[in-house]
């Protein structure tokens, strides 16, 4: 019936095979961003539980009311610092993944606008005897893709400014940490 329907099955299958591989990285970027809050979660759990050791021990030590509210306030104030370099550390985080994820977005919508066109392309000279309008099937196709990337950079534009209007990450500046 269609002299190229080869053609175009191949094409469609390497379209499916590069959203696949798509998503694959994009749950990569985000399971190493996961795996990178984890390890800041451990080694922030590890480093307040050996404080607060070390404030037991430093607590059994004093010998006065005096030096006890001493060893609370340097206490309080290694706490209020050990939070906001959480916060930080956990800030960056998330904004390198953002951009990971961003730059994979836009590297994959390139690639599947390549596709898309090869695809279009098959299935145009697959066709050409029976539709004439193809080219503006590829068009409407080529636009919606890139609708969907303005869509995409409108998206993380909103995130940034709402981050922003609430007042950012915790722990950075501007916005106090939460204890």
């Amino acid at each position: 019936m269609f002299p190229k329907a080869n053609e175009l099955t191949d094409a469609r299958a390497a379209f499916t095979s590069l959203q696949l591989n798509s998503f694959n990285g994009f749950g990569k970027i985000t399971v190493e961003s996961l795996q990178k809050i984890a390890a800041l979660n451990l080694a922030t759990a590890k480093t307040f539980a050996e404080n607060f050791q070390n404030t037991m021990r430093a607590a059994l030590q004093v010998k006065t009311p005096a030096e006890l509210l001493a060893l609370g306030s340097s206490q309080r104030e290694a706490n209020k610092a050990s939070v906001s370099a959480y916060g930080s550390q956990f800030s960056n985080i998330l904004s390198s993944t953002r951009e990971e994820l961003t730059s994979a977005v836009q590297a994959s919508a390139s690639r599947q606008k390549e596709t898309l066109s090869d695809l279009a392309d098959s299935a145009q000279s697959a066709a050409a005897p029976f539709a004439a309008n193809v080219a503006q099937a590829t068009a409407k196709v080529a636009d919606a893709v890139t609708d969907e990337e303005n869509q995409i950079a409108k998206d993380i534009i909103a995130s940034e400014k709402t981050m922003e209007e609430e007042g950012g990450y915790i722990g950075t500046p501007g916005r106090p940490p939460i204890f």
